[in-house]
């Protein structure tokens, strides 16, 4: 039995590709099976397929002889998915014998897109109105706008513009013993313990004013 994990964005496609092996490690011959499918469900013990791609219809041997296959998941199996982890199998289907037989298994990882206007347009969307984006680093960290927010092409040359009266951009706030252990160059915050703008020029953190 194999395993690989992998991750998809919702809304993305994606082909995943994968050689099929016994528990022994050998290579299972795909013209010995008749039934081919991958299933997603939130567990393994759910009933309940979230995804369900068959031979033929998502489904793609590759190399019967050497066990290799092509799952195809489309832009619609992935949109109305929540971001989270999910349990996903491939299994094989003898149907005479009446034998099913699980050969991977693993976790597929829905990550969280941010949509804007327009969508199909890589790097060039407008959000109006509030909202928050989620960083995927592994940090429990959330950058939040509190504006209509321009990104790719602004009217006045830069990469990100934020519009309005009234409206603003937040720092990240915080004591000087809190700064980043290992800063980039670049970085802006709020020092609270001095009162100041800072930011770190590549070697040290410079006071902004």
């Amino acid at each position: 039995m194999g395993s690989k994990a992998f991750s998809i964005y919702q809304g993305d496609a994606l082909q995943l590709t994968c050689s099929v092996t016994n528990n022994n490690g050998e290579v299972l011959n795909l013209t010995n099976y008749d039934g081919i499918h991958f299933t997603v469900k939130t567990n393994k013990e759910s009933p309940t397929l979230i995804i369900h791609k068959t031979l033929g219809a998502g489904i793609t041997v590759v190399s019967a002889a050497k066990g290799q296959l092509k799952v195809t998941l489309l832009n619609d199996d992935s949109k109305e998915i929540e971001p989270g982890l999910y349990y996903y199998e491939i299994m094989l289907e003898d149907t005479s014998e009446d034998l099913q037989y699980v050969v991977v298994q693993d976790f597929m990882k829905v990550i969280g897109r941010v949509l804007g206007y327009p969508e199909s347009v890589p790097g060039n969307f407008i959000v109006m109105g509030n909202f928050q984006v989620g960083v995927d680093d592994g940090l429990a960290r959330t950058a939040k706008f509190f504006a209509d927010v321009t990104v790719g092409s602004p009217t006045n040359g830069c990469s990100v513009q934020v519009m309005g009266d009234g409206q603003y951009i937040q720092v990240p706030v915080m004591a000087s013993g809190n700064k980043p252990g290992t800063p980039g160059k670049g970085m802006i915050i709020f020092n609270d313990t001095s009162g100041k703008g800072e930011m770190y020029d590549g070697s040290t953190w410079q006071p902004m004013w």
